[in-house]
């Protein structure tokens, strides 16, 4: 999902923000009886889950600007050929009436190369017009009524193709306005959540209270914390990834976990991957490329695996 960070109130992917709401998401329902006298509630979680459907539910950028595209050659399919036929009526005027004439120039004769879909459909009219005015005149030319019709038939056929694309434009600029705001909505109250289990776990269960740490940055680093089901795959975005990206991974509870780059979210592993044991003091380092990045490859979505049978807690740093 590409996205335009100006008026967001984070400071990653639409895809991250979406994997962070199901992973707190289920975070807070594991904890919700310890929570629940803080607000964190049943009906509240469900609400949640709303407001990410919503945001879900919000046409992507690429969608929007691919409609736009779509418009724009379907109007295009009719310009060209009315710019043909008004351009062929403009040859018979300057042929019937001697080119620079003032007969000729009531047709308005100019680059019609020029003129945009919007620009040919005011100037179809006047010919029309003046094509009517000298009909008898130019017929010998060439000029026949039935041409007029068509070009009138072309331009009434043309008109809504116009539309249709200005109202594309339109909705894609409504679009992100739209998707910006469902997309805040959705992390304001995700980050409301787990500021309160945070509170409330910071010295009751100082591990709980990592979970719930949405992501910290430090100048270029960028921090996921998070947990994996016993079985389970999750995937992780990082912005600005390269083969040379430094990584920090550790493993805080449960059982060792399984750290790689795969083609796609959740996908199979290439042929490097490390699996870093549980150590909450100390972090793994290594790279991105000993992670199995390869953008020639496609393996660029980075996955994090549990093959235990118990739920793990990890802490990743990038940069």
């Amino acid at each position: 999902m590409s996205q335009n960070d100006q008026g967001l109130n984070f400071h990653f992917s639409y895809n991250e923000l979406i994997n962070l709401s199901f992973e707190k998401e289920a975070l807070l329902t594991r904890d919700l009886a310890d929570l629940t006298a803080r607000g964190i509630t049943a009906a509240r979680l469900t609400t949640f889950g709303t407001l990410r459907s919503n945001f879900v539910a919000v046409p992507t950028d690429e969608t929007l600007v691919a409609n736009i595209s779509i418009a724009k050659n379907q109007r295009d399919a009719l310009a060209d050929p009315l710019r043909i036929s008004i351009r062929e009526v403009q040859g018979i005027a300057a042929n019937t009436f001697g080119s620079g004439s003032a007969e000729h120039k009531s047709f308005i004769p100019q680059a019609l190369s020029d003129l945009d879909a919007g620009a040919l459909y005011l100037l179809s009219s006047t010919i029309v017009a003046q094509g009517t005015t000298y009909l008898a005149q130019m017929t010998p030319k060439g000029l026949t009524a039935a041409m007029l019709t068509s070009i009138t038939t072309q331009a009434n056929n043309l008109k809504p193709k116009i539309t249709a694309f200005e109202l594309a434009q339109g909705a894609q600029l409504l679009g992100t306005q739209n998707r910006h705001t469902a997309a805040n909505a959705l992390y304001d109250e995700m980050a409301a959540m787990c500021e309160t289990a945070i509170v409330y776990y910071q010295d009751r269960n100082p591990l709980k209270a990592s979970e719930y740490i949405i992501y910290q940055t430090t100048g270029t680093q960028q921090q996921r914390n998070g947990i994996v089901a016993a079985t389970n795959t999750v995937y992780r975005s990082f912005d600005e990834l390269t083969a040379d990206a430094a990584f920090k991974l550790k493993v805080i509870d449960g059982n060792d976990l399984v750290f790689y780059f795969s083609q796609t979210e959740g996908g199979n592993a290439g042929a490097k991957t490390i699996t870093v044991a549980v150590d909450p003091n100390n972090f793994t380092e290594t790279t991105a490329a000993e992670l199995g990045y390869n953008s020639s490859t496609g393996f660029i979505k980075f996955n994090i695996k549990n093959n235990g049978s118990v739920e793990s807690v990890y802490r990743v740093v990038m940069g």
